[in-house]
């Protein structure tokens, strides 16, 4: 009798505890402690959970400042998770710099959490979780709900998470030496990852069945943890969205993260005599005045666009280095993860930097007039070419035939920034996984454009820039801003639609398919270079995207100098 009594005490302890309170606040029990959500509703009227401002890791505050992330305490009582208050990490606007300027905390490593369930299931009936890294270069961006609202996806039978990391030097500082190693954003990734994993079963998610994907640079990140020792096991999906590790925007080259630390320390007056000193100095400066230093490394406009970005960790110790050695390296070796993964980009991902330069008639004289200083430096091949010039002749003939730039050029730069900074490495990424890894992958090229654009908040939407980079997130979030109060028309409605069915099938099968497209989505091969065609007239296989851009961009690769010391390179 008495062990009947027991059961039934220890039901209700569950049932209050998950249940919540009488005004539809669900309370889920996590490693650290109680968490109350709150209840929500998607695009389509579903009912689901919110949980804001969960912690996945200490404050990185004090001496945790360039240190790798440290598991979150636990805490007393029942923590508040219903208020979404748009926490953000310390960063800079990095599009505009006439409106440069620093905002966010320095306390920021923090999840949302959006389930369909918060009671305890059965295996066979926990969900598929999809994890979202936001993009920015590293630099700014968050994964608050303003950008990344869950009301699309939670129309699905998913768990969605996303969370913030550290950005810019505060996150990517490193004197590529064991005491400053960098990549702490990505290690804060890395532990936002173990966290879900521990944790997510609470929510009602399969910690057996996490789908990582991300856009731009948190495209590329997806991709730096498939090849990552720290997160080998802890998602089974991923999808990169105009962002692989082989941008070449992604990856430091040797030398470089180091002596932009060196300057940002001269910058801020900080002795520069040994690693240990430059950290002890820049711990005690304010973050803001660490972050606004970006302004010192700007050659044109906001060119190169991420001074502090991941880099390779030659020394320390093994368990605690990210990314060991060169994506190039770890792909050949067999140390990328066996995984299903989505990549592709975007027509007109170049306006990312081209819209800005058509809505100010100096930037677009400076162009012009200083073209052959910018473009190495904005294509980040200043130091990868013996003849950095004759790159350079040879990209305004592949480009421009002989044609001024001007008002009559938008296409053709639009194009450059296009091939430079995405599709030469998801090609490049696509080659060499299909040549040493055995797994399914899929290629996209998205070019609907739809009744709102990201070219606004790029600088122009007066002209046609085709689907610009981050084009495609409008069709997995509302991103309300961007709206400005515009209403959807039905074809976006039908991409919406599309779009998360075929990202939701791919977090619950491994497969990206749906029944709104007519064919298979087929897996790409070196022989047979397939991708799926995303337009405003169709949704259908094609072979070969835009061959000839992608030949040259080839052919570039193929007389650069080899900067890691490695033959395979």
């Amino acid at each position: 009798m008495n062990f009947i009594w027991m059961i039934i005490i220890v039901f209700l302890l569950k049932l209050v505890i998950i249940s919540g309170d009488e005004q539809g606040h669900p309370h889920v029990t996590t490693k650290q402690g109680i968490l109350k959500g709150k209840l929500m509703k998607s695009r389509t009227g579903k009912n689901f959970y919110g949980f804001f401002k969960v912690p996945y890791a200490k404050p990185p505050l004090g001496d945790l400042r360039f240190k790798a992330p440290v598991e979150p305490d636990s805490w007393e009582g029942i923590r508040d998770s219903t208020n979404d208050d748009g926490v953000t990490c310390t960063q800079r606007h990095i599009f505009v710099p006439k409106h440069f300027y620093i905002y966010g905390d320095e306390d920021c490593l923090y999840m949302n959490i959006f389930t369909r369930k918060v009671n305890e299931t059965e295996n066979d009936d926990l969900l598929p979780v999809m994890v979202f890294i936001h993009g920015g270069g590293w630099v700014c961006g968050s994964g608050n709900s303003l950008f990344y609202s869950p009301h699309f996806l939670m129309d699905k039978e998913i768990v969605y998470v996303s969370f913030n990391y550290r950005l810019g030097a505060i996150g990517f500082l490193s004197m590529e030496d064991e005491e400053l190693p960098g990549n702490y954003g990505l290690k804060d990734q890395a532990q936002a990852l173990k966290w879900i994993k521990e944790n997510i079963e609470k929510f009602g998610g399969n910690p057996n069945l996490i789908t990582l994907f991300g856009e731009s640079a948190g495209g590329a990140s997806v991709h730096f943890h498939m090849m990552s020792p720290l997160t080998k096991g802890l998602f089974h999906r991923g999808i990169s969205q105009s962002g692989t590790a082989f941008c070449s925007w992604a990856l430091g080259q040797p030398g470089s993260v180091r002596n932009n630390t060196i300057k940002l320390a001269k910058s801020l007056m900080c002795p520069i005599g040994n690693t240990k000193e430059i950290v002890e100095c820049l711990r005690e400066k304010p973050v803001r005045d660490v972050i606004g230093t970006d302004l010192i490394f700007m050659e044109w406009f906001t060119e190169p666009m991420i001074p502090f970005k991941p880099v390779v960790e030659k020394y320390g110790e093994e368990s605690e280095k990210f990314l060991p050695d060169h994506p190039e390296m770890m792909i050949k070796s067999g140390k990328m993860s066996n995984i299903p993964w989505i990549t592709g980009v975007n027509s007109g991902e170049g306006a990312i930097r081209v819209a800005a330069a058509y809505s100010d008639t100096n930037l677009l004289k400076e162009l012009k007039e200083k073209f052959d200083d910018i473009i190495p430096s904005s294509l980040f091949y200043k130091n990868l070419y013996p003849d950095v010039n004759k790159i350079t002749e040879k990209i305004k003939k592949f480009y421009f035939s002989g044609k001024e730039i001007g008002l009559n050029t938008i296409k053709e730069l639009t194009d450059l920034w296009t091939d430079g900074w995405f599709l030469h490495g998801a090609n490049h990424a696509l080659k060499l996984i299909n040549e040493t890894v055995d797994s399914q992958i899929y290629y996209y090229y998205f070019s609907y454009k739809g009744t709102n654009s990201f070219a606004s908040a790029f600088g122009d939407e007066t002209q046609d820039y085709g689907a610009v980079h981050a084009d495609e997130l409008l069709y997995l979030f509302p991103i309300d801003f961007l709206r400005k109060g515009k209403a959807l028309d039905e074809t976006d409605e039908k991409y919406i639609n599309i779009i998360l069915d075929i990202w939701s099938n791919f977090a619950k099968h491994g497969v990206p398919k749906s029944d709104l497209i007519s064919e298979e989505w087929k897996p790409y091969r070196n022989d047979d270079p397939v991708y799926l065609n995303i337009d405003k007239n169709e949704v259908k296989m094609r072979k070969n995207l835009l061959p000839e851009r992608s030949t040259f961009w080839n052919s570039l690769n193929s007389i650069k100098k080899n900067l890691y010391g490695k033959d395979e390179l």
